[in-house]
């Protein structure tokens, strides 16, 4: 099948017309950054006792002074 040029044109301005309107598609009106600027983190979520609570195994000892003497070494 031929195209004629204004087929071909016709297709060309619909690609265009298409791919622009994808990248200028409206985003959040502004971006919120918090204080710390971890976007994407709560507050509390920077804090050490947030993650501990959610640890059950929180006071396990995993290695003691002597092990991490060796660790250290």
């Amino acid at each position: 099948m031929k195209r004629t040029q204004g087929q071909v044109s016709s297709y060309v301005v619909i690609t265009l017309s298409l791919l622009l309107s994808a990248c200028t598609s409206p985003g959040p009106s502004h971006s919120v950054i918090p204080p710390s600027a971890v976007v994407g983190v709560k507050e509390a979520q920077l804090q050490p006792e947030f993650w501990i609570a959610r640890e059950s195994n929180a006071k396990k000892v995993v290695l003691d002074s002597r092990q991490i003497a060796e660790q250290n070494a």
